[in-house]
């Protein structure tokens, strides 16, 4: 047939090839990924060259297991074969965000994955590869390994996105990028229907080769997969130079004007109030410049949770001397602290990049208010901003009964009240919030701890 696809494989001869998965490859091979191999050749023929070899799905696993991968990505899954490797390799919470725009080959392959119990990782995205890519970007998704067998011609684009959504440390593969050994030979001994991807695969070699954000390792399994290994974001530019130095100053910023306006909170209330609020918009500044620039880190995200929880344990902390009973305040503030480092704490147990990673909760509320922004800034600004300022200012003397207070203000027909009222509910949003995440969090400590002990010899 003139567009017959060649059998994958750059090895001196078939026997060599043969001796490998004879020996080594098809003995270590799940019964139902030899199940799946079997009938996609039964029903795709020649097409069935298209799936991962077994060597190179045992490769896989093996990465899977060694880089403790929970959350991953493939492009390109046709019947599915190196689909159930990876379901099969990550642990049982582990997920897998699979794109194809053929899901004929896909629900074919779906049989077999429901058989092994590991659909349930699953969520299959039918799709365009770029189209499905943005979207995630957008979404601000993040993964710790990706798997592209798609459009080798993109290959270039689909590395730009991937970047942006696999985590510093974690790794993409690009599948076929030897091209059945094409790329090594003159293009007029290449079989004319393979020319498209040779040309575009040895464009993409050369620039993956001079990427200074991964490293790089090109293995000769099958017909060649590179390996990316990405890096963390180091300064080639003066641009990149402006905004790590005005990352730092907002921070530098942001923890003096807190000092400053600790300073003079029972001074100068008004002026503490202008500072303190200031500084919570340096936050905002510096998150939003972080995503912008593609400056997120852990170390950031880590700086900003302790900045966040040490200004609002501060203020909690002055209240506490204003209001009577101030016990009040001091609970709050053991809620909060003990809530933000129990999460902080499970989500490195968990093996998750950001303590903001709760798609996997029971709660809508829980999940609703790390996955919606805007309801997470109305929380907070309610919380830790607006009401405890408001509170501070209405307060006469060091002595103010907060009930009183508070029902005093909330009785008064004005804008104060109404704002009070609207803060208040915000308020108890992030209250419930902090009470969920510090069960939630204790609970994946607890499990942790009986699954280690459960692991004893």
């Amino acid at each position: 047939m003139a567009n017959e696809i060649p059998t994958k494989g750059i090895l001196k001869t078939e026997a060599l090839k043969h001796y490998i998965l004879e020996t080594s490859a098809y003995p270590r091979e799940h019964e139902l990924l030899k199940e799946l191999r079997k009938a996609t050749v039964q029903k795709y023929g020649n097409l069935s060259e298209m799936e991962v070899p077994v060597d190179e799905g045992l490769l896989l696993s093996m990465l899977l297991k060694i880089t403790n991968a929970k959350n991953t990505l493939e492009l390109g899954v046709f019947t599915g074969y190196s689909l159930l490797s990876t379901a099969l390799a990550l642990p049982d919470d582990g997920r897998i965000t699979a794109i194809d725009i053929d899901k004929e080959a896909y629900e074919m392959g779906l049989e077999f994955i429901k058989k092994a119990g590991v659909d349930h990782k699953i969520n299959f995205i039918h799709s365009d590869g770029i189209k499905a890519l943005d979207q995630l970007v957008k979404d601000k998704k993040e993964f710790d390994f990706a798997f592209a067998d798609a459009d080798k011609s993109n290959y270039v684009n689909f590395h730009e996105r991937l970047l942006k959504l696999v985590k510093v440390g974690g790794i993409i593969a690009f599948d076929n990028t030897l091209w059945f050994g094409f790329v090594a030979e003159d293009e007029e001994g290449v079989p004319e229907h393979m020319r498209e991807y040779r040309k575009a695969l040895i464009e993409f070699n050369k620039k993956l080769a001079l990427d200074t954000r991964v490293e790089v390792s090109q293995i000769s399994i099958g017909d060649g997969v590179t390996l990316c290994r990405r890096l963390p974001t180091q300064i080639y530019t003066l641009l990149d130079l402006i905004e790590t130095i005005f990352f730092c100053q907002k921070w530098y910023m942001r923890v003096l004007l807190n000092c400053v306006a600790f300073a003079v909170c029972f001074s100068n209330k008004t002026l503490f109030s202008l500072l303190y609020f200031f500084s919570f918009c340096c936050d905002a500044v510096d998150g939003w410049c972080a995503r912008r620039f593609n400056q997120v880190s852990t170390f950031g995200a880590v700086l900003d949770m302790v900045t966040d929880r040490v200004s609002t344990a501060c203020l909690l902390v002055v209240l506490s001397q204003v209001y009577r009973p101030s016990l009040v305040f001091l609970s709050l503030l053991a809620l909060d602290i003990a809530s933000h480092w129990l999460q902080m704490y499970s989500t490195f147990l968990a093996g998750k990049s950001s303590h903001k990673d709760v798609e996997d909760s029971t709660s809508w509320l829980f999940r609703l208010y790390y996955g919606n922004r805007i309801f997470m800034c109305y929380c907070c600004v309610s919380c830790e901003v607006v009401l405890y300022i408001i509170l501070l200012l209405i307060a006469k003397n060091q002595t103010e009964n907060l009930l009183n207070v508070v029902v005093a203000t909330l009785t008064q027909i004005s804008p104060l009240s109404f704002l009070l009222a609207l803060t208040l509910f915000g308020w108890s949003m992030k209250q419930t919030v902090n009470i969920i995440q510090m069960k939630t969090a204790s609970d994946v400590c607890v499990l942790y701890d009986i699954e280690k002990h459960h692991k004893k010899p």
